[in-house]
């Protein structure tokens, strides 16, 4: 074998590309670069900061018989395929995949927010869920399970078995909502699924004459949870409600 330095330079990295390296067991392998892509991803070993990675496993667990670490998974198992739209609920290791250092404090900041679960190869296939809850599994000590709320109609694709993932806090676009109350009532229910405590401004006119422009006017908000707030007035009234 030459030495290293009389090989011409390739300046143009492709995917096809490949690498010659020691493999774990100490063997000279060749490494493609597609691979060594797949595997900083999956493990975010490129350091994404407030990013988490993990493989989805089935109810199978990939045949261990037993949760691993640096997954996602279901309570009660889960199929080969799991559209993201209809998540509620998810398992996560507290150590991301390829790691041996817990998350727990990352994790843990995720509740009432807004995050992002997302193909960490194909990103089309994703879901925007609400936070509600963290919970420690009492049993399996080292998996957390996260309650879900899928953010209006954000999602597409699935969760696929052996798949990885990521999990980050979603933080696209300033959200806000246009609330319309046609019939008038001295109370508005207003599910905004922003996954926060928005303000209100309140506007008193007639929406079914396509107005929006009236005069503005004080409601008790009550906020009933991230994803839903109740607005209270002495007498009936109808109106826009502006919530952002």
């Amino acid at each position: 074998m030459a030495r290293i330095s009389t090989y011409e330079l390739d300046t143009t990295v492709q995917t096809t590309d490949k690498f010659l390296g020691s493999n774990a067991d100490g063997s000279v392998k060749n490494f493609k670069m597609s691979d060594i892509s797949k595997y900083l991803k999956a493990t975010n070993s490129a350091g994404v900061g407030g990013q988490l990675a993990f493989v989805y496993h089935d109810s199978n667990n990939n045949g261990f018989g037993v949760r691993q670490p640096g997954t996602i998974t279901f309570d009660n198992g889960g199929a080969a395929v799991v559209a993201m739209s209809g998540i509620t609920t998810i398992k996560v290791s507290k150590f991301p995949n390829g790691s041996s250092d817990s998350a727990v404090s990352l994790i843990n900041t995720f509740l009432n927010t807004n995050v992002i679960i997302a193909d960490t190869e194909d990103q089309d296939q994703f879901g925007v869920y609400s936070v509600t809850a963290i919970n420690q599994d009492s049993d399996e000590t080292n998996f957390y399970d996260l309650s879900l709320t899928l953010v209006g109609s954000l999602s597409n694709g699935n969760l696929n078995n052996l798949q990885s993932y990521s999990i980050s806090v979603f933080t696209a676009g300033d959200k806000n909502l246009l609330h319309t109350q046609s019939s008038a009532s001295n109370s508005w229910t207003v599910n905004h699924n922003m996954g926060k405590y928005p303000s209100v401004s309140i506007v008193e006119c007639d929406p079914s004459a396509n107005e929006t422009d009236g005069d503005l006017v004080i409601g008790e908000v009550t906020y009933n949870s991230i994803n839903q707030l109740t607005i209270k007035f002495a007498a009936a009234i109808s109106g826009v409600a502006y919530i952002n």
